[in-house]
């Protein structure tokens, strides 16, 4: 017998794609696969997320991303006296 899984794939985003599958019990399978792609961080199944051990939750990699770039914006509007600079 045909032991083959159907899976279709949606894309959501930019930054996310659902996808529905017929057999479940390949979810492990599949899960490990999309972790072993380098464009993948994290993988929600139901309410659970899954990242590569060691990896921090995605949206604590986002607030620090925003915090680091909030940071540079500050620093590049002042100069080297600390005036802030002004463009025309």
């Amino acid at each position: 017998m045909d032991e083959r899984s159907e899976i279709r794939f949606t894309g959501v985003d930019m930054s996310t794609i659902m996808f529905n599958m017929d057999n479940g019990r390949d979810m492990d399978e599949l899960k490990e696969f999309i972790l072993s792609q380098p464009e993948a961080y994290e993988i929600k199944i139901g309410d659970r997320a899954f990242r590569r051990p060691g990896d921090p939750p995605l949206e604590e990699v986002i607030g620090r991303l925003r915090r680091d770039k909030e940071k540079g914006d500050d620093a590049g509007s002042e100069e080297g006296d600390g005036h802030v600079k002004e463009e025309l």
